[in-house]
């Protein structure tokens, strides 16, 4: 009942690229206004090493992130560089670990292939003791499939429901 968190995405102009004291700055200043969790949306240029103290001394906690997955590497490669982000996501005390977008295309064939890598990530997650989740925008709902279903019925379909969680965008 106590927390109140904020996804940092939305303080992204606030917090530029390697502007060390604008980050450090809105970190104070979401301390100071109460606030007790964020969820990271990057590290400003920063390393996880070099972050997690600021969100510290501000009396933050970092409980989730939309974190970096890089969806169209072949299998081989992408698990690899995910293995470093989920790392750094558990170096932060995150719970959680998301994706946040994708680049399209918006087609059947493009959303089957999403949620089998969804499922593949979420798995490599859960071995850290990490929650995966995706995060929809609109896309997901506006482009349909031939019967006029949303594409995003595919993701709910054919990801892993104990694996793959969803954190619904309902806008501001």
């Amino acid at each position: 009942n106590n927390r109140i968190g904020i996804q940092l995405y939305s303080l992204r102009r606030l917090m530029p690229e390697g502007d060390r004291q604008a980050v450090r700055r809105m970190f104070n200043w979401l301390g100071r206004a109460g606030y007790t969790e964020v969820e990271m949306a990057g590290y400003y240029g920063f390393t996880a090493k070099q972050i997690k103290p600021w969100i510290q001394d501000a009396g933050l906690r970092a409980a989730s992130g939309h974190d970096g997955l890089n969806l169209d590497a072949p299998d081989g490669q992408w698990e690899a560089a995910y293995q470093k982000t989920l790392a750094d996501a558990k170096f932060l005390g995150q719970s959680f670990t998301g994706v946040a977008w994708h680049p399209g295309p918006h087609t059947v064939e493009r959303y089957k292939f999403l949620a089998d890598r969804f499922n593949k990530a979420a798995a490599m997650a859960g071995r850290v003791g990490l929650q995966f989740f995706y995060h929809n925008h609109d896309f997901e709902f506006a482009n349909k499939d031939e019967a006029g279903k949303p594409l995003y019925d595919i993701l709910l379909g054919e990801t892993d429901a104990n694996l793959v969680k969803f954190e619904l965008d309902l806008y501001w």
